[in-house]
């Protein structure tokens, strides 16, 4: 199955409950809520047309900054990029309260658990998205059920 025909496939079987579905650098993102992950995430596994038995990796991002720039690309070289260009960043763990009060996104949209799955029977990819609905307290469903694997990422994410 092409990466074209698995977001067809993705969007036919779970319509509504995807929040959103972009092929983007030949690979699969989905996103959904937090109270369809653990019904998608057995389905993804489990039906035959789609697999996905390995959870490779699990992250938490913060999604307060997105968009900012912070380094100069524009005469980035094969050496690298530049130093930063703005003075008090996070990145330097300079603290940004009054920026992050103003910048930040809507309630429920700071912070998102990012799942990157394998279908080893069909060697496709698919990245999964969920974004925490509590800003304040981050919490999801655990999928260690259905990936019994992810136990030590979902402690780090």
């Amino acid at each position: 199955m092409t990466p074209e025909a698995l977001k067809d496939r993705l969007q036919e079987r779970f319509g509504d409950r995807l929040a959103e579905c972009v092929l983007a650098c030949g690979e699969v993102t989905i996103e959904l809520a937090p109270a369809d992950l653990i019904e998608v995430a057995t389905a993804l596994r489990d039906e035959q047309d789609l697999r996905f038995e390995q959870c490779v990796d699990v992250c938490g991002v913060d999604y307060s900054a997105w968009g900012q720039a912070e380094w100069a690309t524009q005469e980035a070289t094969g050496t690298g990029f530049s130093r930063g260009v703005e003075p008090n960043t996070a990145a330097r763990l300079t603290p940004r309260t009054e920026e992050l009060s103003v910048e930040r996104p809507g309630q429920g949209q700071r912070f998102a658990a990012l799942y990157h799955l394998l279908s080893v029977t069909h060697n496709q990819r698919l990245r999964m998205r969920v974004f925490a609905p509590d800003d304040d307290l981050p919490v999801i469903p655990s999928v260690i059920d259905i990936w019994n694997g992810v136990n030590w990422f979902e402690r780090e994410a």
